[in-house]
């Protein structure tokens, strides 16, 4: 199945789970209307990153100013046009009071430890509207507690690269500012690393190197960028490269145009493997290099010292399922292939 000639528009989401750094407690939202108590977070607005959302959502809705720490899922399902990403965040000023005056956004916040949380979705705790709006609070703070003690809970917040081409105007219209909801380019690259020799495979373009791309496809983010990228990987044969993981979800705006509904975006997935084995010389239009090769273009440099240096996780982390609990074993996972990719750059 061929991707669209007419790129889709995507609506985007960022939520964040706000974990306090001196005591095990975690920020939940009051949600407006009669909605429970949820994750702070919500709809991109136009012309925003992910990463800016999250910090004005955690702002507006909890009342708390973060710093933005890792990634814990990105979901992307392309049938659905349909992105968000979850990130974790720490309060820059943890003695801070969370929001307590409601508001358009939010009845307010309250910093709640693990069984509070579990006794607010069984409706046994003394708050108003005592549910939860859904469960990830439930999943992410049991996933992060899991994790307080050492281990890795989430991505670093750089696998989620936001760039932006251009501006929008500040909203200056009465109510809530129009949504992020471009048409959305969406591809997979591959960086193949070759075991013996630590070079990664690149095109030829004109004397600049490109990592291998194709469209992604398909109903599922996960299996569809896979496929995609090994795809692009042609002519290199598939029994010779194995999956390691992802090393970036690159979200890019395009809104320099005067005329918004020209503005557009684009995603592109990228996925780790090593190679080795026979036949992997004298590819068709296809080099092997080193990181630090000079011909190799801004954007494929970025992803390549990000890889190299062991910021590639676990591939489930990019994934098509909405509402279903972190991997128990993601922290085992994470540091394995953290090790594979640095001792694979390495030469070890």
């Amino acid at each position: 199945m061929a991707q669209p000639d007419t790129p889709r528009p995507v609506v985007a989401f960022s939520l964040t789970a706000i974990a306090h750094p001196d005591r095990p407690e975690y920020a939940l939202v009051h949600e407006k209307q009669v909605r429970g108590w949820w994750l702070p977070g919500g709809g991109v607005d136009a012309g925003q990153t992910l990463a800016e959302a999250a910090v004005r959502e955690a702002d507006e809705e909890a009342g708390c100013k973060i710093r933005l720490t890792g990634v814990l899922r990105v979901e992307f399902t392309p049938t659905r046009c349909r992105l968000r990403v979850i990130w974790g965040a720490v309060p820059i000023d943890p003695a801070a009071p969370l929001k307590t005056v409601p508001d358009a956004e939010s009845r307010g916040a309250l910093w709640v430890t693990l069984d509070e949380t579990s006794a607010i979705a069984h409706g046994k705790k003394d708050v108003e509207h005592c549910y939860l709006r859904g469960p990830e609070p439930l999943f992410w703070f049991t996933h992060l507690e899991s994790h307080a003690k050492g281990g890795i809970a989430m991505a670093a917040a750089e696998l989620v690269r936001c760039t932006r081409h251009g501006s929008v105007p500040e909203w200056a219209g009465s109510g809530s500012p129009p949504r992020a909801m471009y048409p959305t380019i969406t591809t997979a690259e591959a960086i193949v690393v070759r075991a013996d020799t630590r070079c990664v495979l690149g095109r030829d373009e004109d004397g600049v190197l490109t990592l291998p791309a194709g469209p992604l496809v398909g109903d599922a983010v996960e299996p569809g960028a896979r496929a995609a990228a090994i795809a692009a990987l042609a002519p290199l044969p598939p029994s010779t490269v194995a999956l390691l993981g992802v090393a970036q979800f690159h979200h890019t705006l395009h809104v320099a145009a005067p005329d918004a509904s020209a503005h557009s975006a684009e995603i592109c997935v990228t996925y780790v493997y090593t190679a080795s084995g026979g036949e992997l010389d004298g590819l068709e239009g296809c080099v092997w290099a080193p990181v630090d090769d000079p011909r190799w273009g801004a954007d494929p440099l970025v992803v390549l010292n990000k890889a190299a240096s062991g910021g590639v996780y676990p591939a489930s982390i990019v994934c098509s399922e909405e509402c279903c609990p972190p991997d128990d074993g993601f922290g085992e996972a994470a540091a394995e292939v953290a090790r594979k990719a640095t001792a694979l750059f390495a030469g070890e």
